[in-house]
């Protein structure tokens, strides 16, 4: 399991859910990004931890050293952020 699963709450369903159509994923990305932009996250930072946390969530994809880096650096930003309840839409 990631690190990134380290910060998530009890609560949050990990595993890997259906991989939604390409449109519904981009959609999601960018959600994520400005979610984490709104929580004090700096904008070239939050493209890159929004892409590690939607390769984890749905390519199942482990974080590579400098988004892990990340992760750690924004740990608290990513749990205020609720990200584990992204939905399509």
């Amino acid at each position: 399991m990631s690190s990134l699963s380290t910060y998530l709450p009890p609560q949050a369903r990990l595993g890997r859910p259906s991989t939604p159509e390409v449109p519904n994923l981009q959609r999601m990305g960018t959600r994520c990004w400005k979610t984490l932009v709104n929580n004090g996250v700096p904008s070239e930072h939050a493209r890159d931890l929004a892409a590690a946390i939607m390769q984890f969530l749905f390519a199942n994809s482990d974080p590579s050293p400098h988004q892990k880096y990340l992760i750690d650096r924004y740990c608290q930003q990513i749990r205020a952020a609720g990200l584990w309840q992204l939905e399509l839409g």
